[in-house]
């Protein structure tokens, strides 16, 4: 800038450039050995590839100057060195990166068959209901789940839940909550109380996270059906 300007001549900066050039690769030698001492492999390749380079600038800096004889740069060479050594890297972490990516879908896939074996095998048949259902989750796992309790005769109780949020970590919420609500069986009747106790015993492991319930009781003896909500949208009635 001082050059443009005509301040000082272009030739009068070569000198504190290269005096900054060699102190920073003082500066950044220290910080890239510290790479090395704590890093990995990729960590050692790019300490070589760095070295070339500044061994590389340095001996060119020093021609610059003066201290060393001139001959022809080699800093161009150092470059290509130094690219080489990126390169290598990029690869090592792309392949780190598909191999992650590997294991993490073998994991959704073992997540999302455990999750498939919590749901109901079969529909229960209840002279004078009929009963369908689908489940398709948003991603691999979700959240969402159902079951129903068979208390025997013409009895029969349903319920459904929602998650927040999708993926793994709402996945294993709704398994907790599925068999909390097969441990409520004993309450299969009484759906506020079912409800309510479902509520005092996930509420202190959940920590942050929430979800809904609805749940009824269809008892087709006495024609009624008790329903109980928590949080859950309304059921339909038609």
């Amino acid at each position: 800038g001082l050059s443009l300007l005509g301040i000082v001549p272009l030739m009068s900066t070569i000198l504190p450039f290269n005096c900054l050039v060699l102190g920073g690769i003082i500066v950044m030698s220290y910080f890239v050995a510290v790479l090395v001492y704590r890093g990995d492999l990729n960590a050692r390749i790019f300490a070589a590839g760095f070295v070339v380079l500044t061994v590389a600038a340095a001996r060119d800096a020093l021609v610059d100057i003066g201290i060393l004889p001139r001959y022809e740069f080699i800093q161009h060479w150092g470059i290509l060195v130094f690219i080489i050594c990126l390169g290598v890297i990029l690869i090592n972490r792309v392949r780190d990166m598909n191999t992650r990516y590997y294991k993490y879908t073998r994991e959704l896939e073992i997540a999302r068959d455990i999750q498939t074996s919590i749901m109901p095998k079969s529909i229960p048949s209840v002279t004078g209901l009929d009963i369908a259902t689908c489940y398709i989750p948003m991603e691999t796992v979700g959240g969402d789940f159902f079951g129903f309790y068979t208390p025997g005769g013409q009895q029969l109780g349903i319920y459904i839940s929602d998650v927040v949020g999708h993926g793994v970590p709402a996945a294993l919420i709704s398994s907790m909550a599925k068999i909390t609500f097969e441990l409520e069986a004993h309450n299969a009747a009484k759906p506020d109380e079912l409800l309510t106790q479902i509520h005092r015993k996930l509420f202190p492991s959940i920590q942050d996270n929430f979800f809904t319930a609805s749940y009824a009781y269809i008892d087709l003896e006495r024609m009624v059906m008790l329903n109980g909500n928590a949080g859950h949208p309304p059921l339909l009635l038609w």
